[in-house]
């Protein structure tokens, strides 16, 4: 499925800072909206929730981005990760 989201992952004082550099790599591949857990606030939340869904071309954008990552062969998607993570 591809479906945009956007991410809260716990911050790096609540897990081991995975859930963090999971959602920045999805973010930067196109397919998610990452919010920082340990500054949000249910305003900022509504905020950005009511500005993804009105803004119907970057939605687009976005599964098409994710649609891409799906199609990518597993090889090929961890060669990129490990580059980017060694950059």
């Amino acid at each position: 499925m591809e479906v945009p989201s956007i991410l809260i992952p716990l911050g790096r004082n609540a897990s081991r800072g995975d859930q963090i550099l999971n959602a920045q790599r999805l973010e930067k591949m196109g397919g998610s909206i990452v919010l920082d857990s340990e500054h949000i606030n249910s305003q900022q939340l509504l905020f950005t929730i009511d500005n993804a869904l009105a803004d119907k071309d970057t939605l687009g954008k976005m599964r098409m981005k994710l649609k891409e990552c799906h199609l990518q062969r597993g090889e090929t998607l961890i060669a990129s990760i490990i580059l980017d993570t060694v950059e």
